[in-house]
């Protein structure tokens, strides 16, 4: 599960800690920097818009009103995210087709220690097995 949402704050850390109390276990993945391409706040909001419809399932609140949660690995949402940064603000190459990665400029990753995750968080292991590994692996854990 993840969540796809937008900020104006200038550091994307300050709004995740305003969001700690709807939800403690709440952790930073990848944010993008869509500032440094000046885009205009329509534009924003029409990106955030469109991820909202294109990936993952989305999760509900009680009242029947779409969550910014969606059921989804943040490593597919990342792919999305980053396949429309770069297909929509990147230059494409006029021999190739390919588009340049503007999305890895604007990236910033957070990975936190696996460790903390667990016992910060209390989700058992196996719900969130995917995620783990790769923060083990990340942070060079030993495998067993």
């Amino acid at each position: 599960m993840c969540k796809i949402g937008l900020t104006t704050k200038e550091n994307p850390l300050d709004r995740i800690n305003e969001s700690i109390t709807s939800n403690p276990y709440y952790e930073l993945f990848n944010c993008y920097n869509m500032a440094k391409i000046k885009i205009s706040k329509k534009e924003l909001y029409n990106f955030e818009k469109y991820l909202h419809k294109k990936v993952g399932q989305n999760i509900y609140h009680l009242s029947g009103n779409k969550s910014e949660w969606i059921r989804m690995s943040p490593f597919e949402a990342v792919k999305e995210i980053e396949y429309y940064i770069n297909r929509s603000f990147g230059k494409a190459d006029l021999y190739s087709g390919d588009y340049e990665d503007v999305a890895h400029k604007l990236k910033i990753e957070n990975r936190p220690d696996p460790m903390i995750y667990v016992l910060k968080s209390r989700v058992e292991y196996n719900e969130t097995q995917e995620y783990i590994d790769y923060l083990m692996k990340f942070h060079k854990y030993p495998v067993e």
